[in-house]
């Protein structure tokens, strides 16, 4: 049974598989009750109303996990093993929002300075394009970088792939 679900689940799209509920992940009856018994405040009209999706579960990081009643190592380990038969995992090692937040601050004022100077007369460059053309090109990659991590956040595409 359970090989039979994971193999329909791994045909699903990605967007199809991140709204699937976290019902249809076959695992053991205490990793699904500590699941089941989280997502709703252990009220059994709101459970049944209030799912969580496999998406919503990638979002939470092992750490916030580990919070969750009877959610302990084993359950932990299980949990990450489904998710990586579908091709996911926690969201471990994420940036917060305040060191987003933080980054963006510093990557602003770079943009502004851009935007709002004159870039080849006010800078250290003394004038020279080619420092210019570097700086902005940094700037650039910085920025990207930093779409990036926040795709990672809030699971939404910023920056095409140019693969």
């Amino acid at each position: 049974m359970r090989g039979q679900t994971a193999r329909r689940l791994k045909k699903l799209p990605i967007d199809e598989l991140l709204l699937t509920s976290t019902d249809e992940l076959v695992v053991s009856v205490r990793t699904y009750n500590a699941v089941f018994n989280h997502r709703s405040g252990l009220k059994a009209e709101e459970r049944e109303e209030r799912a969580y999706t496999i998406g919503e579960l990638t979002r939470f990081s092992s750490a916030e996990l580990r919070t969750w009643r009877n959610v302990g190592q084993k359950t932990l380990r299980e949990v990450t093993a489904r998710l990586a038969e579908l091709g996911l995992r926690l969201a471990d090692n994420e940036p917060t929002t305040y060191e987003l937040r933080k980054d963006w601050n510093a990557l602003d004022k770079r943009v502004q300075f851009v935007l709002h100077g004159d870039i080849e007369d006010d800078f250290e460059f003394g004038g020279d394009s080619d420092d210019c053309a570097v700086f902005m090109l940094d700037l650039i990659q910085d920025v990207r970088h930093w779409l990036g991590r926040v795709e990672k956040v809030a699971g939404v595409c910023f920056v095409p792939s140019h693969e």
